[in-house]
């Protein structure tokens, strides 16, 4: 949005002829719905997975609560930072609901990746005072079960995840 004076004269930046910008963030609550904010923080010791570069193209697709989430593909990093918030309703705050992040690698030429997945089981009321925000391991699904993926030091893949949850009448 530009900015503009009481006069509705618009202000401009240091830069001569260049609008000073501002970004606004506006959170829309609808009267009577309960809402679960999820926030895709970033990944932490992926595996190198391009071929000559030491590096992956990541991208989550988060899965709750009939909602399919996908995150922005953050390139040549072994530690992305999505930063992005997901929110989803919630019908009944006591029921237990699943959330699994599943983690890609994105590739030009030939289908993506799957690196991995975190699942999570948890209820909405668990998610207040950020009870369960922190760090989850990726697990790599494997013959009859799951292991912990890796990166080439052996250090285990982790989800760094957050979340908030907004009762309904609660201020």
């Amino acid at each position: 949005f530009p900015l503009a004076g009481e006069d509705g004269v618009r202000v401009d930046g240091v830069q001569a002829g260049v609008a000073a910008m501002i970004r606004l963030r506006l959170k829309f609550f609808m009267k009577g719905v309960s809402y679960l904010e999820v926030t895709l923080d970033r990944a932490q010791a992926l595996p190198k997975m391009d071929a000559g570069l030491g590096s992956c193209d990541a991208y989550c697709i988060a899965l709750i609560g009939g909602y399919n989430f996908k995150s922005r593909l953050v390139r040549n990093s072994l530690d992305p930072r999505f930063r992005q918030t997901f929110r989803i309703n919630v019908r009944d705050e006591s029921e237990v609901m699943e959330l699994k992040v599943q983690i890609w690698d994105w590739d030009r030429f030939d289908d993506d990746d799957h690196m991995g997945d975190s699942v999570l089981r948890f209820s909405p009321r668990e998610c207040e005072k950020g009870a369960l925000d922190g760090a989850y391991p990726v697990m790599k699904p494997e013959g009859n079960g799951d292991v912990a993926l890796k990166n080439g030091k052996g250090h285990g893949s982790q989800l760094h995840l957050r979340f908030q949850y907004f009762p309904w009448g609660k201020d």
